[in-house]
């Protein structure tokens, strides 16, 4: 992972022509800020990144929120399912679907259990893909996660966007 990134324009790295200064390294920030939790609460929560699908549904947001307790895959997926607190920003998650269980085994593989609602997401393929990026896209924050499996009550999920399965390799693709 990248822990900082330092700009040059011709080779100086001191002020860019609109003003913006350059000279020492941006270090990683929070995107999209969405919390519930007080400026004090957040003191003592863990940090996790959503990705929701923007309003189109087309186009894939990170979404920087905390949490109570530690940021765990299952806590990822839990908040993922709750969907948005924001306008703009939509849950592609079918009405109804709840999260049976997550786990990672030794090998990082990460299989996430939804009830049998999210099966209503293969009625459209372009929100089933957009679904499965988003899931994809949070699980693979956490160090230990290598792959993702989506289970639904306990078997294997087998929609249209088994291609989407594999590690997307940009947020945003354009089809």
């Amino acid at each position: 992972s990248i822990d900082s990134v330092l700009i040059r324009q011709e080779g100086c790295d001191e002020e860019l022509p609109q003003g913006t200064v350059i000279s020492q390294p941006f270090p990683p920030f929070d995107l999209n800020v969405i919390t519930t939790l007080s400026q004090a609460d957040q003191e003592n929560a863990s940090k996790l990144m959503l990705y929701f699908a923007g309003e189109s549904g087309n186009v894939i947001v990170p979404v920087t929120t905390y949490v109570g307790g530690q940021a765990d895959p299952y806590a990822a997926m839990n908040e993922l399912i709750k969907g948005p607190s924001e306008a703009g920003l939509k849950s592609l998650f079918p009405e109804g679907t709840a999260l049976l269980n997550v786990d990672v085994d030794e090998d990082g593989i990460a299989s996430v259990d939804f009830s049998k609602e999210f099966m209503a997401i293969s009625e459209d393929a372009q929100q089933e893909r957009a679904l499965i990026r988003c899931v994809m896209l949070t699980l693979m924050q956490f160090d230990n996660v290598e792959e993702v499996r989506i289970l639904v009550e306990g078997e294997e999920y087998t929609g249209a966007a088994q291609a989407a399965m594999a590690y997307p390799d940009y947020v945003n693709v354009m089809e």
